[in-house]
Formats: C-alpha cells, structure tokens, sequence
C-alpha cells in the first residue's frame, strides 16, 4: 500500500502553523478530521486523546524533520488513513536527532490493521526520509506538489 494510494490532496496541509508538539497533535487531529467528514465530536475527541496518549509513551519524530503520529483506534476510520501538514516554521518535537520537524504524517487506522498497518508506517517512513522527496515537500506551494514529491519517490 503506497503512501500516493492514500493521500489526496484534501489531506494535504502546506503552511502549516503550531507552536508545540500538542498544538501539532491538536491540530492535524482537527485537519483529519475536517478531511474526512468526520463531523462526530467525539470521535475526534477520542482520535485526539489516543494521538496524545500515543505521543506521550515516545516520540514519534523519526529524524531529518520528520514525524509520524498514529495510532490505531477503532471506530473512527475503517482503513488506515492519513493527513499530511508541511510546517511554515519547524516544530520541536523530540526528534531523535535533535532537530525540529517540518513534515508531520498523521496516520490512523483501526485496530484490526495489524501487519498492514506496521508494513504502511514503514513505507512512508522510507518514502519520507529521503533528502530529495523532503526538500520538494518542504518546498512545495501546494499540496498537488507534495503529491507529486512522494509518488516520484514510489514509482
């Protein structure tokens, strides 16, 4: 399952803006969910509480201005789905390398994913590290850009 599979423009946010690992969480939470028409406060409420629980047992920055929130939780989506946000201005978030993070792929999936869910965090994380795949994304002025970034990096 490629990363381009999932992802559509409506699940794209350039220019993104947040001031704390939280306020990403919150806010690409809100952004899922205003892509998906998801208009259940509480389920966005429980995806958003699950992000933050997720979060809080170790980061999920991966390095080279990279994260990947996500979690598996049911009865929000019923495939894994995601919500990219490219930072305006880099955001700390406890990267291992110490380096704030300008990419932010929010992934969420039901519990019942399970291999398909590990294989996808792996693919997007190999797709995303790629020096020249982050800096057309970071670079990018809409999200058909960042569309095309990371299906030249799958194909």
């Amino acid at each position: 399952m490629n990363l381009s599979e999932i992802l559509t423009e409506k699940d794209i946010k350039v220019g993104f803006e947040a001031k704390s690992k939280e306020d990403v969480i919150k806010k690409l939470v809100s952004l899922f969910c205003s892509a998906r028409k998801i208009n259940d406060k509480s389920k966005c409420e429980k995806l958003e509480k699950s992000v933050l629980e997720r979060e809080m047992s170790s980061s999920t920055a991966v390095g080279h201005g990279l994260a990947l929130p996500h979690t598996r939780i049911d009865g929000v989506v019923d495939r894994i789905s995601c919500f990219l946000a490219v930072a305006k201005k880099p955001v700390e978030f406890d990267a291992p390398d110490g380096q704030p993070v300008s990419i932010f792929l929010l992934v969420v999936s039901p519990k019942n994913a399970g291999g398909d869910y590990i294989k996808f965090l792996s693919h997007a994380t190999r797709v995303l590290r790629h020096p020249e795949v982050r800096d057309k994304i970071i670079s990018a002025k809409k999200p058909s850009e960042v569309l095309e970034a990371i299906r030249s990096a799958e194909i």
